[in-house]
């Protein structure tokens, strides 16, 4: 895509050469730089999640270089595979940039979105099929558990993947509910949408990820009470009536086909699943409870503190380790210099990450990583409500629509990564998601300058004067 972009760059750029003239200034007054960048920023507020995207690149830079093993940081503790090292990171804001400086008509944008919500539908859809025919091809990390994961290697990565491209098909399908209800085009898409947010509602269910649920749950209250305030009830009662239907047909599905929920003799029931998993939460260690994620929190306040080291070999820069960490994909690492025996048999508990996200940033990346990952979440949430409430008169309610949805999807993945794990699936998806964000701005401005161009468009064009004068006759009479 690198090269890509610069061939791109290449062919829109003439190959000239033109030095600074004499009335060029270079003003290096703070006060004229501030004021630019402030007008700069109010032209287009999203360019603030820019700004945030910008640190984090430098952060992810600084704390590479600086890492107490570069190689490590740089390329992964595997190479190729997933983690947080250097390439896989600025590899996602690659994409953020493309996404943000190439998505410009508003038909990219339904292209781009539509995409989310078929992947969304094929991966929830083999989801199901997992559940139901005990995992065709062999793709479940452990052979027989119930917690299906889809194609993603783990149900956490397939519950993260699902949040957001079922806040992408409620986005589209309150866009496209457009009729009225007394007509059965209207009824045939809601059929239609009921559907595909049933088998994406269906997979996150069988995933049994809680952290996942309650992110969804967050997002599509928050989108429910945004349409409300700033777009009528005519479309809340729209958007309510396509969740209630779908959660009903996910509970009329469960109950009338899935043979774990149908009331038998058998008692591992999906239902009883799905309460021990809530039960699990003040359970005993080592069972997925919160007592395993609060052992992992505690070790980590340590290591984001102290920062031990193996004697043999002291780390370097220990006094500036509280801002820029141990370096990116070295928690692994780091995790077992203050991990703490327990059980009978005394053994080390080891962790591959953090189990949270901004404490795994913390830890990697210091205090820098960790307000750089939180000024992301906070440009859109901030940015998304200024432009809601200050310049909401300035979009269409179908671009107010895509707006909500975004501000909602990122506060729902906030809420998941407090108890989560990012990988490739589901980050990919959101740094693309981000794109759009910064991009929404301009595809909006677009679409109103090409309304207004064909608007004021007009009808016929003025008819050159004939250049012989044996026309003039005819040409007179046709004016």
């Amino acid at each position: 895509m690198v090269i890509l972009w610069m061939v791109e760059w290449s062919l829109s750029r003439p190959w000239t050469f033109t030095g600074l003239s004499s009335n060029t200034k270079l003003s290096l007054n703070p006060a004229l730089q501030v004021s630019r960048m402030v007008r700069w920023l109010k032209q287009r507020p999203t360019r603030w999640l820019t700004l945030a995207v910008i640190f984090t690149t430098a952060t992810i830079i600084l704390t590479t270089v600086l890492s107490a093993s570069l190689a490590v940081s740089l390329w992964g503790a595997i190479p190729g595979q997933d983690g947080y090292s250097a390439y896989t990171l600025i590899s996602y804001i690659l994409l953020f940039a493309i996404v943000a400086t190439h998505l410009r008509t508003s038909a990219q944008l339904w292209r781009l979105l539509g995409v989310v919500v078929l992947m969304g539908v094929l991966f929830g859809a083999f989801g199901v099929i997992q559940h139901y025919s005990d995992d065709p091809f062999a793709l479940l990390e452990t052979p027989g558990q119930v917690r299906v994961s889809s194609t993603a290697g783990n149900p956490i990565f397939a519950a993260s993947v699902l949040l957001m491209t079922i806040g992408v098909s409620l986005t589209l399908a309150t866009a496209r509910l457009k009729d009225p209800l007394n007509t059965s085009r209207f009824w045939a898409r809601m059929g239609l949408w009921v559907s595909v947010l049933g088998v994406q509602g269906l997979a996150i269910m069988f995933t049994l990820s809680r952290g996942p649920w309650l992110g969804t749950i967050l997002s599509v209250g928050m989108f429910l009470a945004l349409v409300a305030a700033f777009l009528g009830r005519r479309v809340l009662l729209r958007t309510g009536l396509v969740v209630v239907l779908t959660g009903a047909l996910m509970a009329a599905f469960v109950w009338t086909i899935d043979p774990l929920f149908r009331p038998s003799e058998t008692q591992d029931k999906t239902g009883d699943t799905v309460v021990a998993r809530f039960g699990s939460i003040t359970g005993q260690a080592g069972g997925g409870s919160m007592q395993d994620r609060l052992e992992i929190w505690e070790t980590s306040w340590r290591l984001a503190t102290s920062h031990a080291w193996t004697e043999s070999e002291p780390l370097s820069l220990n006094w500036l380790r509280v801002l820029i960490g141990y370096g990116p994909d070295l928690y692994r690492y780091a995790y077992l210099m203050e991990s703490l025996p327990r059980g009978e048999d005394l053994r080390i508990m080891e962790a591959h990450n953090a189990h949270n996200y901004y404490i795994n940033q913390t830890v990697e990346q210091g205090v820098l990583g960790l307000v750089s990952s939180l000024a992301v979440v906070g440009a859109v949430v901030a940015v998304g409500g200024y432009l809601l409430i200050r310049r909401g008169e300035e979009y269409s309610p179908v671009y107010k629509l895509v707006l909500i949805g975004l501000i909602c999807l990122v506060a729902g993945r906030a809420l998941e990564q407090m108890v989560g794990v990012g990988r490739v699936s589901d980050l990919t998806i959101s740094w693309i998601l981000l794109g759009v964000f910064a991009a929404l701005p301009m595809i909006a401005l677009n679409s109103r300058a090409a309304a207004q161009a064909t608007i004021s468009k007009p009808r016929s064009q003025k008819r050159s004067l004939p250049k012989s004068r044996s026309e003039p006759t005819r040409w007179a009479r046709r004016v």
